[in-house]
């Protein structure tokens, strides 16, 4: 608890707080010496927010809050956000949903307490086995992962997130064609996915198609324009989201299947 005159918030594990003259406490993130490598790596993200479904604890006000914060880049709040959901209200989407956002600041070891504890709860959760993969992914575990997110596909077939982590993996191992397979599928399962349109654009790209690629980009930014605040995919779809008006157009190749 940190309290002035002002007023008091409660930190947890990882937190810190800073106040202004006459303000009241706000929290911060404290990064660890020793965390400062996980800080500094990149997890794929893998759910599109807008559209993950699950069950009350995830479709609560503080959730809606928590993921309002996380648009504006509050990262620190929206996880305290998520605090105030009941602990009766808490199933394995919950945790699944507070382990990705916890990623996206590198915060791999409460990501992974929180992943545990969804698979207590359910321990064929897809969704936590694809984080694990996305976790063996970064680490270098290209095995791991794929081994991780093709059993994550066979636990929730009709799961976008379960294809997108296998996608990640896919394209890991320079398997571009399954990895496109893959996200296809996980449209076909959710049309609505900006983050499966996302990802469809990365990887034609990534295989010179660019002109489908800007379509792909173009549907993402309609879909969840949120998606491109990401820092890894804000000039991609910034690029793409209107080429013939001040943009720069990617490269085409012409007509492709």
């Amino acid at each position: 608890m940190a309290t002035n005159p002002a007023g008091s918030v409660r930190l947890e594990r990882g937190e810190g707080a800073t106040a202004g003259v006459n303000l009241a406490p706000e929290r911060r993130l404290v990064a660890k010496p020793r965390d400062a490598v996980q800080w500094a790596l990149y997890y794929p993200p893998l759910i599109d927010y807008p559209t993950f479904g699950g069950g009350p604890g995830v479709r609560s006000k503080p959730v809606e809050a928590a993921l309002a914060l996380y648009r504006q880049g509050n990262v620190a709040g929206a996880v305290a956000e998520l605090d105030g959901v009941a602990t009766d209200r808490r199933d394995e989407r919950f945790y699944g949903l507070r382990a990705a956002l916890l990623l996206t600041v590198g915060r791999v070891g409460g990501a992974r307490r929180d992943i545990d504890l969804a698979l207590r709860m359910e321990p064929g959760d897809a969704v936590a086995i694809s984080l694990l993969s996305v976790i063996a992914l970064v680490k270098n575990d290209k095995e791991l992962a794929l081994r991780l997110a093709r059993q994550a596909v066979e636990l929730d077939p009709q799961g976008p997130v379960a294809h997108i982590a296998l996608s990640y993996a896919y394209q890991a191992d320079f398997h571009l064609a399954k990895a496109l397979a893959r996200v296809r599928a996980a449209i076909r399962l959710a049309p609505q996915n900006a983050l499966a349109w996302a990802r469809l654009a990365e990887l034609r790209l990534s295989r010179g198609d660019g002109r489908r690629a800007v379509a792909a980009a173009r549907k993402a930014v309609a879909l969840g324009p949120t998606d491109c605040e990401d820092p890894d995919r804000t000039g991609l779809c910034a690029a793409w989201a209107d080429p013939g008006e001040g943009g720069q157009r990617a490269p085409s190749n012409g007509p492709s299947s």
